[in-house]
């Protein structure tokens, strides 16, 4: 009925270059054409794929000269001189319109040059002006808001550039609202306290805020804090929660109902604002509790009280309250001991009592004990060692002295060991004026004198030295003189002249001055 069509031979060229069809069945197609192998060959090849003139152009400009790429393009396809100019034109990249706003919103071009480059785009005219006014990007609608809130622009401007900003005008005003600063819930709370501390208006705050009508009692409850852990800790100590020890304390009292008014505006209910003040007084500290405690005016209960108010840990308070006492002083104990009021362990007990460890409570101890046997007796070792030393008891008396008033006996060998020099020495001392004594008086010649020196023991340099030293006070020792009271009668008598009267009393060791007052008395007494 139909006539059945085949496929032409260019159909063929096309499904073999795409492998569509073998090739048998395309040189059937071509030979069924009337196309020669030759011919077909020739066929084929105009079917395959070549680059259009502006990719020719495009290649030549990479592969040859860039701005000139003519000849380049010609060996590849042959172009009718005539289009030439309008193939090369063709493939000039253009700026987009997107590029031309860019262009113009970046000063590179005027608003002219940027209008005929829209029109080169075919942009009609009435549209230019639009296109270039979008060239500018709007702040998002928020940033918008903000800096008209700063410069003052009045809510229908806002909301108007709201619109602008890409925000649908049925939805800008709701958007502004929006966007505006809310004070946030702990504020709304505060301010609610403020103005009605039961809170009756916050549900309608806290609904424009965003908060969820389930949570509104969660607000609601915590609107009234519970104090912190450490207030809690306070008012626990400070007896807050036990009213009936806290009224006996008088911490309820001068309670202002003032205060009561403003800690509900904070949030406080009444009991958690009595408990404030319960908790707020100071206390007296620890050591005026122990002085109370000491004049009869506290019992120990009412210092345990106290105590317990200050942060004491309970196990400590007992033990405070005994070391509140105070312990016996040094002095207190010697005295004590030496009445017998104390024996040698309770001496010692007492200065641990005052901080000593105990090798040195024990030597205080033993210090003690020594201290009052000497204090008794009546004797001091210097006592013992002095009348040794001056010859009044011997050694071995000495000795024992010093034992009996507490003197270690290992400390009396080296004790006597020095005294007998000082004993020694004092002999020879008194044994040397002795013979000086004698020597000046003319008792003993020169000598005799160095004999007696020589048998106390001193060298023969020492015993010349002090001959040497004697001789002067010997010499006038020997020659007698005149007292000034034989002298001034001398003068009066006329037996001495006034120069010899002076010399006198000069040998008697008066000064010039003491002389001329004496000569001056003796003749006012003659006249």
């Amino acid at each position: 009925k139909y006539l059945n069509s085949r496929i032409k031979a260019e159909t063929a060229v096309t499904l073999f270059q795409r492998k569509k069809i073998t090739q048998e069945f395309y040189d059937h197609r071509m030979h069924s054409d009337g196309y020669a192998d030759s011919e077909a060959v020739h066929l084929y090849n105009s079917k395959r794929a070549y680059p259009s003139m502006q990719e020719l152009i495009r290649y030549g400009r990479y592969n040859s000269d860039a701005e000139n790429p003519k000849a380049f393009v010609w060996e590849l396809f042959d172009v009718h001189p005539d289009e030439w100019d309008m193939w090369n034109w063709l493939s000039i990249q253009k700026l987009s319109t997107e590029q031309v706003q860019a262009v113009y919103r970046r000063g590179g071009w005027d608003k002219n040059r940027a209008g005929l480059e829209l029109s080169r785009l075919g942009w009609p005219l009435e549209e230019r002006d639009a296109l270039l006014n979008l060239a500018y990007q709007l702040p998002n609608a928020m940033l918008l808001v903000q800096g008209n809130l700063l410069q003052e622009v009045s809510t229908t401007d806002m909301i108007a550039d709201i619109a602008k900003a890409g925000i649908h005008p049925s939805y800008a005003e709701k958007y502004f609202d929006g966007v505006l600063t809310k004070p946030n819930t702990q504020d709304i709370i505060a301010w609610q306290l403020r103005i009605d501390p039961n809170l009756e208006g916050l549900d309608d705050e806290l609904r424009k805020t965003g908060i969820h009508p389930n949570y509104f009692g969660v607000y609601k409850t915590l609107a009234h804090p519970i104090p912190p852990i450490n207030d809690l800790i306070t008012m626990a100590v400070r007896e807050a929660f036990t009213p009936e020890i806290a009224t006996r304390f008088g911490q309820y009292e001068g309670l202002p109902s003032e205060y009561v008014d403003a800690a509900a505006k904070k949030g406080l209910t009444k009991e958690w604002a009595e408990r404030y003040w319960a908790a707020h007084w100071t206390l007296p500290s620890v050591q005026q509790g122990f002085g109370m405690l000491h004049r009869g005016i506290i019992n120990q209960a009412d210092l345990g009280l106290l105590m317990r108010a200050l942060d004491i840990m309970p196990f400590w308070r007992g033990k405070l309250m005994q070391l509140s006492y105070k312990p016996l002083t040094r002095v207190d104990v010697r005295r004590m001991h030496l009445l017998g009021t104390l024996d040698e362990s309770g001496v010692k007990r007492a200065y641990q009592d005052v901080g000593y460890n105990d090798n040195n409570a024990s030597l205080m101890t033993d210090f003690t004990v020594r201290y009052n046997r000497r204090s008794l007796s009546g004797f001091t070792p210097r006592d013992a060692l002095s009348a040794y030393i001056n010859q009044f008891i011997e050694s071995g008396q000495a000795t024992s002295i010093l034992r009996d008033i507490g003197v270690k006996g290992i400390e009396i060998p080296n004790m006597m060991r020095l005294a007998g020099y000082k004993r020694e020495w004092k002999y020879k001392t008194e044994r040397i004026a002795a013979i000086g004594n004698l020597y000046k008086k003319g008792k003993y010649d020169f000598a005799t004198a160095k004999s007696k020196l020589s048998q106390v023991g001193l060298s023969s340099d020492t015993v010349t030295t002090q001959l040497q030293q004697w001789e002067p006070s010997a010499e006038a020792e020997r020659t007698a003189t005149f007292t000034n009271a034989q002298t001034l009668k001398l003068l009066t008598m006329g037996l001495i002249d006034e120069p010899r009267a002076r010399t006198e009393l000069q040998l008697l060791g008066f000064d010039d001055e003491r002389r001329d007052l004496l000569i001056k008395s003796t003749k006012e007494q003659t006249e």
